[in-house]
């Protein structure tokens, strides 16, 4: 997602309720000083609160804002009620789910004056409303998150040094390019670059180069 303006103020749905749940997480590749998120409630904001809020100035004001820096990460767990703002380039990860509700779109209208259309009912019977202030993501050695839907790991390879993957049968994996280039056997890789690996693949090094590189690798189902 290269974001820039606001995404809309959005949510999805929680196990057990219509639609698809889908849980998510967000890694940062680039930001500006002045970039936001906007990710749970603050503390001790209520539903009655909120709802009123929807459609007027006074909404974001209810939402936890962060200014998230390269290579943060925020787990955003289905429920969790949540927008994008201006000046973030981010890797999203996700669960397959297509359901999507928008509270709110920030005022905007098509050239037609006509404005989105919002899911109100849905997104207020879907949003955790004990959801308060998360923070940022404290990652575990080279593990950033394991949740039931994905796994995401991340390796700072520096010049000099070479490291081996070897896939673990169980699931294919993603694995993208963050910051630097690496050299995968006679290729060259640059920043931003993506690529699945199937798990039958075989034992392959990276090599980075130049200043190095910093690689995520996501896998289903861990």
């Amino acid at each position: 997602l290269d974001c820039q303006d606001n995404l809309s103020v959005q949510v999805h749905p929680p196990p057990g309720r219509d639609g698809e749940p889908k849980t998510e997480m967000w890694y940062f590749l680039e930001t500006t000083p002045e970039a936001k998120i906007y990710v749970g409630l603050k503390r001790g904001v209520t539903r009655d609160q909120f709802e009123k809020a929807i459609g007027t100035p006074e909404l974001p004001k209810l939402l936890s804002a962060l200014h998230p820096q390269q290579s943060d990460a925020m787990f955003l767990p289905s429920g969790r009620v949540h927008a994008v703002g201006a000046g973030n380039v981010i890797l999203e990860i996700q669960q397959n789910s297509d359901t999507t509700y928008r509270v709110d779109d920030w005022g905007r209208v098509d050239d037609q004056g006509r404005p989105r259309a919002l899911h109100r009912e849905q997104a207020l019977a879907s949003i955790r409303f004990n959801d308060f202030e998360p923070q940022f993501i404290q990652p575990h050695g080279e593990r950033v998150l394991q949740c039931p839907f994905f796994t995401v790991e991340r390796a700072f390879i520096y010049p000099g040094e070479y490291r081996v993957w070897t896939s673990d049968q169980s699931s294919f994996q993603y694995h993208f390019l963050a910051q630097g280039e690496l050299k995968i056997e006679d290729r060259s890789l640059k920043r931003g670059t993506g690529w699945f690996v199937p798990a039958s693949a075989e034992t392959y090094n990276l090599e980075p180069l130049a200043e190095g590189a910093e690689l995520i690798t996501v896998q289903w189902g861990k």
